[in-house]
């Protein structure tokens, strides 16, 4: 009987043993494919921010980019222009302003004194 006991917990033993075996292989095997798939996953970002560098490239090399590119560039043109013009407009309307008030002040009579005649200011475009 006692004999019959040993052999039953070596049975035991022994099936624990290998079911541990098992489930160790199993987990090894899991972690194997865990690392190929963080490596497969981590080369899959690589190339995705490769490709989006090119879809950068070619959208600045392509009809659309280069088209967008002049579009800038003519606005930034106009821009430019635009408030220049809106420069010499402001410059010309302070000009009329000071000549509209120069000829309503009353003029000194030349007779009476020569030294305070004026002499006309010629418009110049600065």
């Amino acid at each position: 009987m006692k004999n019959l006991l040993i052999v039953v917990l070596l049975l035991a033993l022994f099936g624990l043993s290998w079911m541990q075996i098992r489930t160790q292989q199993k987990l090894d095997i899991a972690q194997q494919q865990q690392d190929s798939l963080a490596q497969h996953l981590d080369k899959t970002k690589i190339e995705i921010n490769q490709l989006k560098n090119k879809i950068s490239e070619l959208d600045k090399t392509s009809i659309n980019g280069l088209v967008k590119e002049a579009n800038n560039a003519i606005l930034g043109g106009w821009e430019t222009l635009v408030n220049g013009v809106g420069e010499e407009v402001k410059r010309a309307r302070e000009l009329m302003q000071e000549s509209i008030q120069e000829q309503t002040t009353p003029k000194p009579d030349p007779q009476q004194n020569p030294s305070e005649i004026e002499s006309p200011k010629i418009l110049e475009r600065t």
